[in-house]
């Protein structure tokens, strides 16, 4: 009986240190998913793969995971000083609550990933990217007010044209309506190779005359960057959208891990209580 008695404090005592070291590992999970969201939401590198879905028409998932990946960091912000709290007073009542937002906190983090699955789905590999980005392209940009920024980003930072290629533009709805100085243009600024200081939002091109000279020209290849837009979008795409998957499935199997720590500690709490019940009873 002595041995029992002396066997359960070396117990708690190293739930307790793995109870702070799961609690150092939520901290740093939820800086880590504060950061993705502010990161994701606000480079102008990365941003406009959260616009590629337009409200309007289908439901943007992985901008849903980033507005959830907000939520979520804070929320396990809230569930630290909770279980900071439990650990430090070993009681029942906030062990037991801070069992549960560890439930929910998976449950979120499942969710994010789920949206992200989905959002992979909806391009699932380059063709189908392709494709969308070259009806977009010829049908939709210079016509739609959220269609124009969009592309232009992905032209500007992937160094591309189109969809499939500069010649997306070729009859396009941008091709027929729009003009410079009376002289058709065949490819829009975005397209065109742009200077150290340009951005997406303030183009400068090399040569202002870009677009205007006519498709598989010297001058054109040489100031336009021709190539597709298609696969170094969907790269780009695929490859943010697997390191965030990785980085969630670590963070649900290690949630999982402190949960089960959680409940050993909640089942040797309630032993305990048990015990001293079992002996006043025993003297009764």
């Amino acid at each position: 009986m002595s041995h029992r008695g002396e066997y359960r404090p070396q117990i708690q005592m190293k739930l307790k240190h793995s109870l702070v070291a799961f609690h150092l590992f939520l901290i740093f999970s939820g800086v880590v998913l504060f950061g993705f969201a502010l990161w994701l939401q606000f480079d102008p590198a990365h941003e406009f793969l959260l616009r590629l879905v337009h409200f309007s028409e289908s439901t943007p998932y992985f901008e849903f995971a980033v507005y959830l990946m907000l939520g979520t960091s804070l929320f396990i912000f809230i569930a630290v000083g909770i279980g900071f709290s439990a650990i430090w007073k070993m009681e029942r009542c906030l062990l037991s609550g801070f069992s549960v937002l560890l439930l929910l906190l998976i449950h979120c983090k499942l969710i994010i990933l789920i949206l992200l699955f989905a959002y992979h789905f909806k391009f699932p590999n380059d063709t189908d990217l392709t494709e969308y980005l070259s009806k977009m392209a010829q049908n939709r940009y210079h016509r739609d007010k959220w269609a124009t920024p969009l592309m232009d980003s992905i032209q500007f930072y992937h160094k591309c044209c189109g969809g499939s290629g500069a010649q997306d533009y070729s009859e396009s709805f941008w091709y027929k309506t729009n003009t410079q100085m009376g002289m058709p243009t065949y490819v829009p600024y975005s397209c065109c190779r742009q200077t150290q200081d340009a951005r997406a939002w303030q183009l400068q091109s090399i040569d202002p005359m870009c677009n205007q000279y006519k498709y598989g020209s010297r001058a054109f290849n040489d100031s336009v960057n021709w190539t597709c837009c298609g696969k170094p979008t969907f790269d780009h795409l695929n490859g943010l959208l697997l390191m965030l998957s990785i980085v969630l499935i670590i963070m649900i199997v290690l949630d999982a891990l402190g949960l089960l720590l959680v409940v050993k500690c909640l089942c040797l709490i309630l032993s305990f209580y048990t015990s001293i019940s079992d002996s006043i009873r025993s003297l009764r």
